[in-house]
């Protein structure tokens, strides 16, 4: 099974200079229980921001650039770093081994048309920020809302992919 997850605000906005507008402890910890124990997917300059391996999670890292590949294979030997999204995306396909996409935007973009389910966390309050998902609106079209929480500083929502009724396309 295939899952994207992040955290933007009510415009989109998921981060600022390569990190995070906000620093709120309960969604830092929704997320950590989200994905602990399953594989989460991300492109190197998400691995650089966070700079280290996530705990209690498979790490995968997508990059072409070999030779931060072979640097950062030596300093984190547990890491599968690979340049082949696809091969990835089959994977996990039709499984019920989760993996959850967890960034950048430009993964998100190439990764939206396979999820299965999409887990937000839509921040309350105004922040600034220069990385924006301003393709969401093109990407939920295809899911429904399944399961909403409204907690004090954000909101999470789970969508899941609607079912494509054969009898209807044409």
């Amino acid at each position: 099974m295939i899952n994207l997850i992040w955290a933007m605000t009510e415009d989109y906005i998921i981060g600022q200079n390569n990190s995070l507008p906000w620093k709120i402890k309960a969604e830092m910890q929704y997320f950590a229980q989200t994905t602990k124990g399953h594989t989460i997917l991300m492109g190197r300059r998400t691995f650089e921001s966070i700079g280290r391996p996530l705990n209690k999670r498979h790490n995968i890292i997508l990059t072409r650039n070999q030779e931060w590949t072979k640097k950062t294979k030596n300093e984190y030997p547990e890491l599968e770093i690979t340049d082949n999204l696809p091969a990835v995306i089959r994977r996990f396909a039709n499984l019920p081994q989760q993996l959850f996409i967890i960034g950048g935007k430009e993964v998100f973009f190439q990764t939206y048309l396979y999820a299965d389910q999409l887990y937000i966390s839509v921040i309350k309050g105004n922040y600034q920020g220069n990385v924006k998902l301003d393709f969401f609106p093109e990407i939920i079209k295809g899911f429904y809302l399944a399961k909403e929480q409204n907690l004090s500083q954000f909101l999470t929502r789970l969508y899941k992919k609607r079912a494509v009724n054969l009898l209807t396309v044409k």
